[in-house]
Protein backbone atom coordinates (compact mmCIF):
# COMPACT_ATOMS: atom_id res chain seq x y z
CA UNK A 1 0.00 0.00 0.00
CA UNK A 2 1.23 3.69 -0.96
CA UNK A 3 1.74 6.10 1.93
CA UNK A 4 -1.29 8.41 -0.21
CA UNK A 5 -3.24 5.42 0.03
CA UNK A 6 -2.61 3.95 4.15
CA UNK A 7 -3.42 7.72 4.68
CA UNK A 8 -6.62 7.92 2.59
CA UNK A 9 -7.69 5.07 4.89
CA UNK A 10 -6.60 6.33 7.78
CA UNK A 11 -8.45 9.30 7.65
CA UNK A 12 -11.35 7.40 6.86
CA UNK A 13 -11.06 6.16 10.32
CA UNK A 14 -10.30 2.84 8.88
CA UNK A 15 -9.56 0.91 12.68
CA UNK A 16 -6.99 -1.35 11.27
CA UNK A 17 -5.01 0.84 9.24
CA UNK A 18 -5.04 3.34 12.45
CA UNK A 19 -4.27 0.01 14.52
CA UNK A 20 -1.18 -0.90 12.24
CA UNK A 21 -0.38 3.28 12.34
CA UNK A 22 0.51 3.80 15.78
CA UNK A 23 1.62 -0.22 16.28
CA UNK A 24 4.37 0.51 13.79
CA UNK A 25 5.73 3.62 15.85
CA UNK A 26 4.99 1.96 19.01
CA UNK A 27 8.63 1.49 20.22
CA UNK A 28 9.58 4.98 19.74
CA UNK A 29 6.27 6.88 21.09
CA UNK A 30 7.12 7.69 24.04
CA UNK A 31 10.73 9.32 22.78
CA UNK A 32 8.81 11.32 20.36
CA UNK A 33 6.35 12.72 22.16
CA UNK A 34 8.52 14.12 24.48
CA UNK A 35 11.15 15.42 22.15
CA UNK A 36 8.13 16.44 19.22
CA UNK A 37 6.29 18.91 22.56
CA UNK A 38 9.77 20.07 24.09
CA UNK A 39 8.56 17.91 26.73
CA UNK A 40 5.84 19.68 27.22
CA UNK A 41 3.30 16.81 27.12
CA UNK A 42 4.25 15.85 30.27
CA UNK A 43 2.88 19.00 31.35
CA UNK A 44 0.25 18.66 29.65
CA UNK A 45 -0.66 15.28 31.50
CA UNK A 46 0.08 16.47 35.04
CA UNK A 47 -2.54 19.47 34.49
CA UNK A 48 -4.84 16.78 32.99
CA UNK A 49 -4.74 14.98 36.74
CA UNK A 50 -4.46 18.13 39.08
CA UNK A 51 -7.42 19.54 37.28
CA UNK A 52 -8.91 15.89 37.60
CA UNK A 53 -10.11 16.57 41.99
CA UNK A 54 -9.53 12.64 41.94
CA UNK A 55 -8.84 13.99 45.40
CA UNK A 56 -12.46 14.01 46.17
CA UNK A 57 -13.20 10.67 45.23
CA UNK A 58 -12.02 8.80 48.07
CA UNK A 59 -9.83 6.17 48.31
CA UNK A 60 -11.82 3.95 45.68
CA UNK A 61 -11.34 5.65 42.85
CA UNK A 62 -11.70 4.21 39.60
CA UNK A 63 -10.19 5.73 36.23
CA UNK A 64 -10.73 4.56 33.18
CA UNK A 65 -7.70 5.83 30.30
CA UNK A 66 -8.64 5.15 26.30
CA UNK A 67 -6.80 5.00 23.76
CA UNK A 68 -4.40 4.41 26.48
CA UNK A 69 -1.35 4.43 24.20
CA UNK A 70 1.84 3.42 26.77
CA UNK A 71 -0.59 4.62 29.37
CA UNK A 72 1.09 7.65 30.06
CA UNK A 73 -2.22 9.45 31.38
CA UNK A 74 -2.58 6.72 34.37
CA UNK A 75 0.80 6.78 35.00
CA UNK A 76 0.30 10.32 35.65
CA UNK A 77 -2.20 9.36 38.48
CA UNK A 78 -0.49 6.56 39.87
CA UNK A 79 2.30 7.21 40.62
CA UNK A 80 1.13 9.95 42.70
CA UNK A 81 1.06 9.34 46.62
CA UNK A 82 -2.55 10.85 46.92
CA UNK A 83 -3.66 8.71 44.56
CA UNK A 84 -4.86 5.55 46.19
CA UNK A 85 -7.24 4.05 43.51
CA UNK A 86 -7.01 1.83 40.37
CA UNK A 87 -6.89 2.40 36.75
CA UNK A 88 -8.23 0.61 33.58
CA UNK A 89 -6.00 1.26 29.85
CA UNK A 90 -7.73 0.63 27.03
CA UNK A 91 -5.92 0.67 23.66
CA UNK A 92 -6.63 -1.69 19.98
CA UNK A 93 -2.95 -1.76 19.72
CA UNK A 94 -1.65 -4.68 21.55
CA UNK A 95 2.11 -3.47 20.64
CA UNK A 96 1.38 -0.29 22.67
CA UNK A 97 -0.21 -2.28 25.56
CA UNK A 98 3.03 -4.66 26.17
CA UNK A 99 5.07 -1.41 26.51
CA UNK A 100 2.80 0.19 28.87
CA UNK A 101 2.57 -2.82 30.99
CA UNK A 102 6.36 -3.00 31.24
CA UNK A 103 6.42 0.68 32.31
CA UNK A 104 3.80 -0.57 34.97
CA UNK A 105 6.41 -3.01 36.20
CA UNK A 106 9.15 0.04 36.27
CA UNK A 107 6.98 2.33 37.93
CA UNK A 108 5.76 -0.56 40.59
CA UNK A 109 2.24 0.06 39.61
CA UNK A 110 1.28 -3.14 37.98
CA UNK A 111 -1.00 -3.99 40.78
CA UNK A 112 -2.82 -0.87 40.40
CA UNK A 113 -3.81 -0.70 36.86
CA UNK A 114 -4.54 -3.10 34.04
CA UNK A 115 -4.14 -2.83 30.68
CA UNK A 116 -6.60 -4.61 27.82
CA UNK A 117 -7.32 -4.57 24.29
CA UNK A 118 -10.52 -2.94 23.10
CA UNK A 119 -12.39 -0.78 21.56
CA UNK A 120 -13.78 2.88 23.03
CA UNK A 121 -16.96 2.04 20.27
CA UNK A 122 -17.67 -0.96 22.49
CA UNK A 123 -16.85 -0.66 26.13
CA UNK A 124 -17.18 -3.66 27.82
CA UNK A 125 -18.24 -2.22 31.39
CA UNK A 126 -21.47 -1.79 33.60
CA UNK A 127 -23.13 1.85 33.40
CA UNK A 128 -21.88 4.11 35.93
CA UNK A 129 -18.06 2.01 36.85
CA UNK A 130 -15.89 5.13 36.41
CA UNK A 131 -15.33 8.16 38.46
CA UNK A 132 -12.80 9.30 35.94
CA UNK A 133 -12.49 8.81 31.91
CA UNK A 134 -9.78 10.52 30.43
CA UNK A 135 -8.10 10.19 26.94
CA UNK A 136 -5.41 11.79 25.41
CA UNK A 137 -4.59 12.44 21.59
CA UNK A 138 -6.78 9.31 20.57
CA UNK A 139 -10.64 11.28 20.17
CA UNK A 140 -9.72 12.14 16.64
CA UNK A 141 -8.99 8.60 15.68
CA UNK A 142 -12.57 7.17 16.84
CA UNK A 143 -14.61 5.99 13.52
CA UNK A 144 -17.68 7.25 15.49
CA UNK A 145 -17.46 10.60 18.18
CA UNK A 146 -21.24 9.97 18.87
CA UNK A 147 -20.91 6.53 19.67
CA UNK A 148 -17.58 6.76 21.58
CA UNK A 149 -18.75 9.84 24.13
CA UNK A 150 -21.73 8.41 24.79
CA UNK A 151 -20.11 5.23 25.72
CA UNK A 152 -17.39 7.44 27.90
CA UNK A 153 -21.00 9.64 29.21
CA UNK A 154 -22.35 5.60 30.02
CA UNK A 155 -19.65 4.17 32.11
CA UNK A 156 -19.16 7.39 34.01
CA UNK A 157 -20.54 7.76 37.69
CA UNK A 158 -23.10 10.41 38.63
CA UNK A 159 -20.69 13.08 39.75
CA UNK A 160 -18.08 11.58 37.67
CA UNK A 161 -15.69 13.55 35.09
CA UNK A 162 -14.35 13.19 32.02
CA UNK A 163 -11.08 14.95 30.76
CA UNK A 164 -9.61 15.13 27.38
CA UNK A 165 -6.32 16.41 25.94
CA UNK A 166 -6.80 16.65 22.02
CA UNK A 167 -5.60 18.66 18.73
CA UNK A 168 -8.38 20.37 17.75
CA UNK A 169 -9.04 22.51 13.91
CA UNK A 170 -7.50 25.37 14.58
CA UNK A 171 -10.69 28.49 15.28
CA UNK A 172 -8.45 31.75 14.35
CA UNK A 173 -6.15 32.59 12.09
CA UNK A 174 -3.39 33.22 14.55
CA UNK A 175 -3.34 29.63 16.28
CA UNK A 176 -3.78 28.08 12.43
CA UNK A 177 -0.27 29.66 11.32
CA UNK A 178 1.32 28.80 14.33
CA UNK A 179 -0.09 25.51 14.98
CA UNK A 180 0.43 24.38 11.09
CA UNK A 181 3.86 25.42 11.21
CA UNK A 182 4.74 22.94 14.40
CA UNK A 183 2.07 20.36 13.01
CA UNK A 184 2.71 20.27 9.28
CA UNK A 185 6.62 21.08 9.33
CA UNK A 186 8.43 20.21 12.35
CA UNK A 187 6.57 17.01 13.39
CA UNK A 188 6.36 15.28 10.13
CA UNK A 189 9.84 15.68 9.35
CA UNK A 190 11.05 14.77 12.70
CA UNK A 191 8.98 11.65 13.09
CA UNK A 192 10.21 10.32 9.28
CA UNK A 193 13.42 10.64 10.64
CA UNK A 194 13.52 8.98 14.27
CA UNK A 195 10.95 6.04 13.00
CA UNK A 196 11.50 5.60 9.33
CA UNK A 197 7.28 5.63 9.32
CA UNK A 198 5.62 8.66 7.09
CA UNK A 199 2.01 7.46 8.12
CA UNK A 200 1.38 8.38 11.79
CA UNK A 201 3.23 11.53 11.60
CA UNK A 202 1.78 12.94 7.79
CA UNK A 203 -1.31 12.07 9.61
CA UNK A 204 -1.91 13.81 12.86
CA UNK A 205 -2.03 17.49 10.81
CA UNK A 206 -4.36 15.85 8.04
CA UNK A 207 -6.75 14.45 10.46
CA UNK A 208 -6.71 17.66 12.93
CA UNK A 209 -8.06 19.66 9.83
CA UNK A 210 -10.45 16.96 8.93
CA UNK A 211 -11.96 17.37 13.10
CA UNK A 212 -13.42 19.76 14.76
CA UNK A 213 -13.02 22.87 17.10
CA UNK A 214 -12.52 23.03 20.57
CA UNK A 215 -15.90 24.67 20.72
CA UNK A 216 -17.76 22.51 18.44
CA UNK A 217 -16.38 19.87 20.86
CA UNK A 218 -18.20 21.48 23.61
CA UNK A 219 -21.74 21.79 21.80
CA UNK A 220 -20.78 17.63 21.32
CA UNK A 221 -20.39 17.33 24.97
CA UNK A 222 -23.57 18.91 26.07
CA UNK A 223 -25.87 16.83 23.63
CA UNK A 224 -24.52 13.70 25.00
CA UNK A 225 -25.88 15.08 28.40
CA UNK A 226 -22.40 16.46 30.26
CA UNK A 227 -22.35 19.27 32.44
CA UNK A 228 -19.91 21.92 33.72
CA UNK A 229 -18.20 22.24 30.12
CA UNK A 230 -15.00 23.98 30.34
CA UNK A 231 -11.77 24.19 27.67
CA UNK A 232 -8.21 25.45 27.77
CA UNK A 233 -5.50 25.69 26.07
CA UNK A 234 -1.46 24.90 25.37
CA UNK A 235 1.39 25.83 23.35
CA UNK A 236 -0.06 28.36 21.55
CA UNK A 237 -3.89 27.00 21.28
CA UNK A 238 -2.37 23.98 19.32
CA UNK A 239 -3.53 21.77 21.99
CA UNK A 240 -6.75 21.83 24.30
CA UNK A 241 -7.72 20.20 27.44
CA UNK A 242 -11.44 19.98 27.81
CA UNK A 243 -13.66 19.29 31.26
CA UNK A 244 -17.00 17.99 31.49
CA UNK A 245 -19.39 16.42 34.41
CA UNK A 246 -22.02 13.53 34.62
CA UNK A 247 -24.45 14.72 37.08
Amino acid sequence: MTNDNFLDKALDRDEETIRTMFSQSADKYDFLNHLLSLNLDRGWRRTLANKSGYQNYGKNVRLLDLCTGTGDVAFEFLKRDDFSGTAVGIDFSSRMLQIAEKKAAEFSVADKVEFSEGNALDLKFDNESFDLVTIAFGLRNLSNLAIGLNEMYRVLKPGGKFLLLEFFKPDSSYSRLISNFYLRCIIPIIGRIVTGQRGAYDYLPVSRDKFISASEFDVKLKDVGFKNINHGFFLFRIAALHIAEKL
